[in-house]
């Protein structure tokens, strides 16, 4: 199949539309999932939630999750910009006969029985019942055609956890589907939605299912249980982090994907010395590299300074999305050889892969190395704020996707390597 055909509804008019690609964001009643016939495993909750997004008046700092355990259901808050929250509750027992969407009202009693806060909703800009079910399709993708989001898996929305795995499979697809539409990859790396996203949405579904199952304990023995048990948890710093890290999915990895590869220098084949002795790792650099963020991991932000322009911006800002970006750590040895060698790899990329991949050389100076040439863009990282987030002491290497996550990385920099593993995704212009 070399296209796609799918027909639209505008207003009460049909139209066709033929396209090289489609992709079903549509929801968890997903239409182009039903019509590609995927399975769709069935689950569901005894429990009817309502969603609401409202403000809040109270005495609860607005940069935090606030999650509350009552009686008889879960009450959460995610805090979003402009001072509102969303509200993922748990309808009574009672209150699920009716099929009416709880009032502004009925939320402010939630609200006093499960939390316990003196506080006052208002400004609710919508409120909505939600039955929760728990399902996963089997495939993401059928020939040229993609699900992502609610349409390839849903889940109970205690864990707030369905919008950001919606986006990251959005972004994940996004980056492979362009560079193969536009013939910069192979078409092989479309497969690798599948095996990147599939097992991520399983452990959310599952998660998730535990945590729900968790929050509508009706056994009062049990529920007591896991009052305490939330209570004495939630107290610590680094199950916050977690929980935080869980819940927008930043935590996850794609270690084991095909895609992502690194190499590395081992101990016998390091040098003594200092970092800024020469290019070569050291054992200390080979030693922090090691347990560095590894090629599948989420690529680390931090502030740097783009030579010639001033000024602190964000990594992941600067960066441009739609390519993948080449990091050139230099470390702290400055030599004639390394810079070189960093002109001639970025020269290299430029006229293989230059659609698709941005070049920058990163150096802890506080000015622009005068032997790089002027075409080539330089990060200036004085406070070594980048060198320790990304273990860069001695010349190293990071090629961050487009989504974010490292796609590979080396010690030290080898151009016949890094070109093994480009070829192995990216089509040479």
């Amino acid at each position: 199949m070399e296209r796609v055909s799918a027909e639209i509804l505008r207003g009460d008019a049909k139209e066709t539309v033929r396209a090289a690609w489609l992709v079903g964001c549509d929801g968890a009643k997903s239409t182009v999932r039903r019509k590609l016939e995927l399975a769709f495993e069935e689950g569901s909750y005894d429990d009817d939630f309502v969603l609401a997004d409202l403000s809040i008046t109270w005495d609860v700092r607005d940069d935090r999750v606030s999650a509350f355990l009552g009686e008889d259901g879960v009450f959460a808050c995610f805090p979003l910009p402009g001072g509102t929250y969303r509200i993922v509750a748990s309808l009574p027992a009672e209150a699920r006969e009716s099929k009416a969407a709880p009032t502004l009202s009925d939320m402010q009693t939630l609200f006093a029985q499960r939390t316990g806060k003196n506080g006052t909703l208002t400004d609710a800009t919508w409120i909505a019942r939600y039955k929760a079910n728990s399902r996963q399709v089997h495939n993401y993708r059928d020939d040229r055609v993609f699900l992502a989001g609610d349409a390839a898996q849903v889940h109970s929305p205690a864990g707030g956890q369905g919008l950001n795995a919606g986006i990251q499979d959005a972004l994940n697809l996004g980056w492979k589907l362009a560079l193969v539409h536009q013939g910069h990859a192979r078409g092989l790396l479309l497969s690798t939605y599948q095996l990147e996203r599939h097992g991520v949405g399983r452990g959310v579904v599952r998660a998730v299912d535990v945590a729900a199952k968790m929050a509508s304990i009706k056994s009062g023995v049990s529920k007591s249980a896991r009052m305490e048990l939330a209570r004495f948890l939630s107290a610590f710093e680094v199950v916050q982090a977690r929980a935080a890290k869980d819940i927008s999915d930043l935590g996850l990895s794609y270690e084991q994907s095909p895609i992502v590869r690194e190499d590395k220098t081992g101990l016998l084949n390091a040098r003594l010395g200092s970092a800024a002795g020469g290019d070569t790792p050291t054992i200390g650099s080979v030693r922090d590299f090691a347990v560095a963020p590894a090629a599948g991991q989420r690529a680390p932000d931090g502030k740097i300074t783009l030579a010639g322009q001033g000024g602190t911006q964000r990594l992941l800002t600067l960066l441009d999305g739609k390519k993948h970006a080449l990091l050139l750590f230099d470390g702290r040895s400055h030599s004639a050889e390394g810079y070189a060698r960093f002109t001639s790899l970025s020269a290299t990329i430029g006229a293989h892969f230059g659609e698709a991949i941005g070049v920058w050389v990163v150096t802890p100076r506080g000015a622009r190395p005068a032997e790089l040439p002027a075409e080539l863009p330089v990060l200036l990282d004085p406070d070594g704020d980048l060198e320790k987030r990304y273990a860069a002491t001695t010349e190293c290497v990071y090629l961050i996707r487009p989504d974010g996550y490292i796609g590979y990385r080396s010690q030290p920099a080898d151009e016949a390597k890094l070109m093994d593993y480009l070829r192995s995704i990216f089509r040479s212009a």
